[in-house]
């Protein structure tokens, strides 16, 4: 055991040798400014002496030496003058206090250790950090999985074109080699040539094996594509076949479902639905007051209508009621004062309202049509006698009019320039066209919190399948069936189709927002280059009307730059979430050299059917995924039908 004196030396040596309190320990005054102070005897045979130089300094001794506080000397001094009991208390009182100092060294000491720990940490992710801040963060990106094949290389370029920041995942297992691959096709990483897009390089990404598809790669991106497929072609052996970790099991259904759980875990939207935000209240007589009336008196008709608060007790906020007179002009209408409601965030207008079954108006006015009394957007809605409704007014469904004709000239609609809004109750729906839901005399609208905007999820994951996947599941072991089908389907080589499918049954049992896009036969490069020189000086580039279906009941042809666009387009469209389709070109006469653009595109999306309401337009349900068999090779050559060899060799070729 140490004595209080004896552990005051060891600790204050201990501390004062720490190199990393010189610093501190610097600050206080030399012992030279005091000069010599001569030490008693203190029932000890050691002396404690201060050597001074010939110049009156402390002569150079160990940094324990030099770097004493100097506020120990009174102390020293004034034990000379107590008795030995004053002085041993006094030493203890000193130990503890030494003991003390200690501590707070050795905090200090290990929060320095720590901060240096987390500066070399840093240091040792500066590069990744310098690497993110030469380039385009990446944030609300697409992860294209598959992005060096041909398909994928065609969806991550028309990602790129339309200003999307993409992050390309690939097999390669460096940089370079998918940098590689992808200059091949005519892609590089960066800013893209055209645009606000950026490219992202992420190789090393096998969806054959889960662990590649860590939450790093899934690190500021809202959306997947997968473009993904076997890869058939010739082994180490010699023999052609799927090499390994790339057979349709391993990629287009296991490689798949794990792609999706992937997504599922590690993106941040998952579940998200449609949200909604008050942007005009009707909660105080203030709030009405806006509203002001609009009817047909206008054209010297007789019609009347206003909008009062509910204070009485009824459900709702307020109420617009009036009566309609068909003769003179047989309309009433609403208007709000003119402002900013800042709806660019949304995707159109959702109103809470009871009527009586009447078919109603809503009018929105932009920017530049303050000035053309005639001109607006409006977009028809329905009650139901009785009920309360939630109406839901994509921007889409705003038609642009002027004196309640259509107006074809009119731009789409901008929400970001609309600065009124307007209720309108009248016989005529457009162009002279009778309302079939307008009755003459008195009406009633109930409105329910206000007008609000609503927004709603885009597709979180985009997977191209193919089609015939659903055929085949439906044909089943039939092989009467399936030897009057299309090639492919008596093909089916290495069960390719029944993987597809198998992925696409795992993307619809999960909880993201999905759209599936079934291809028909891939167009060959060569068969473009061939369309492209018939079509020269049309600036088409080989392009044909397309066309979508349901149920996989359509065959065809279709280019890999057409299914890209497709693609793009319902990454951005809420309407293309829950949806299955096929795509393919239209071989119409009048259609080669057509592009289908953007607005053409969008309207096609539209014009399908959410999965979940097949039945009602008459879609068979999907079928329940069948195991793949394979056909039993030909017994002898002769039994080979001749002719339909070519077509199958074809068909294939065209996948």
């Amino acid at each position: 055991m140490y004595s209080s004196s004896t552990l005051s030396k060891a600790t204050s040596r201990s501390v004062c040798n720490d190199r990393r309190l010189q610093p501190v320990m610097a600050s206080t005054r030399p012992l030279s400014a005091v000069g010599a102070v001569p030490l008693p005897r203190l029932g000890s045979p050691n002396k404690l002496r201060i050597r001074l130089s010939s110049a009156g300094r402390a002569s150079k001794q160990q940094p324990s030496q030099r770097l004493r506080p100097v506020a120990a000397l009174p102390a020293v001094t004034l034990a000379a003058a107590m008795p030995p009991p004053a002085q041993a208390a006094m030493w203890m009182f000193l130990g503890i206090a030494t003991v003390g100092a200690a501590a707070v060294c050795a905090v200090g000491y290990a929060a320095e250790q720590r901060a240096k720990a987390e500066q070399l940490e840093g240091a040792k992710e500066q590069p990744v950090a310098a690497t993110a801040a030469a380039g385009k963060e990446k944030r609300d990106a697409v992860l294209v999985v598959g992005s060096a094949g041909k398909l994928g290389a065609e969806v991550t370029a028309a990602l790129l074109a339309a200003g999307r920041c993409v992050v390309a995942a690939g097999r390669q297992s460096d940089e370079s080699a998918l940098e590689a691959a992808l200059a091949e096709a005519g892609l590089k990483a960066g800013a893209a040539s055209v645009g606000d897009g950026y490219l992202h390089l992420a190789p090393g990404v096998d969806i054959s094996r889960p662990e590649t598809l860590s939450r790093e790669l899934f690190r500021g991106v809202a959306q997947v594509v997968a473009a993904v497929g076997p890869r058939f072609g010739k082994q180490a052996d010699g023999s052609m076949g799927f090499g390994a970790g790339s057979s349709p099991a391993e990629v287009d259904a296991e490689g798949v479902a794990a792609l999706v759980a992937a997504a599922q875990a590690h993106l941040p939207s998952v579940g998200t639905r449609r949200s909604a935000a008050e942007v005009l209240s009707l909660a105080t007589e203030e709030d009405v007051q806006r509203w002001r009336p609009l009817n047909d008196v206008i054209m010297g008709g007789q019609s009347s209508s206003g909008m009062e608060l509910l204070t009485n007790g009824e459900d709702g906020s307020a109420v617009w009621s009036g009566t309609v007179i068909v003769e003179g002009g047989g309309f009433c209408g609403l208007r709000t004062e003119p402002a900013d409601l800042k709806l660019d965030d949304f995707d159109g207008i959702r109103l809470r309202v009871k009527g009586g079954g009447q078919r109603f108006k809503l009018n929105l006015k932009t920017e530049e049509q303050m000035d053309v009394p005639e001109s607006t957007y409006q977009a028809c809605f329905n009650t139901v006698e009785g009920e309360w409704v939630e109406v839901f007014l994509p921007w889409h469904e705003f038609r642009c009019v002027k004196r309640a004709s259509f107006d074809p000239s009119g731009p789409p609609l901008d929400p970001t320039h609309v600065r009124q809004v307007g209720l309108v109750y009248s016989r005529f729906e457009f162009n002279g066209l009778p309302n079939p839901f307008f009755t003459p005399g008195e009406f009633r609208l109930l409105l329910d919190g206000g007008v609000s905007g609503y927004k709603d999820p885009r597709p979180e994951f985009v997977l191209v399948s193919s089609a015939g996947v659903e055929r085949n599941a439906r044909i089943g072991d039939d092989q009467e069936a399936r030897a009057r089908d299309i090639p492919i389907l008596r093909l089916n080589p290495g069960g390719i189709l029944n993987a597809k499918y198998d992925g696409e049954c795992a993307l619809r049992a999960s909880r993201l927002a999905y759209t599936i896009i079934r291809p028909t036969g891939l167009v060959q490069p060569k068969e473009v280059e061939e369309e492209e020189e018939k079509e020269e000086g049309s600036g088409a580039r080989g392009c044909r009307v397309l066309e979508l279906g349901q149920g996989d009941v359509v065959s065809g042809k279709i280019s890999r730059g057409e299914v890209a666009r497709l693609v793009a387009t319902a990454l951005s469209l809420p309407e293309a979430v829950g949806k299955t389709v096929e795509a393919r070109r239209c071989e119409a006469a009048d259609s080669l050299g057509r592009v289908t653009n953007e607005k053409e595109l969008k309207a096609l999306v539209l014009s399908t059917h959410a999965d979940w309401d097949r039945a009602k337009y008459g879609i068979p349900p999907f079928p329940r995924p069948v195991e793949y068999v394979s056909p039993p090779p030909p017994e002898t050559p002769a039994q080979v039908d001749a002719p339909q060899q070519p077509e199958a060799t074809e068909a294939v070729a065209t996948r």
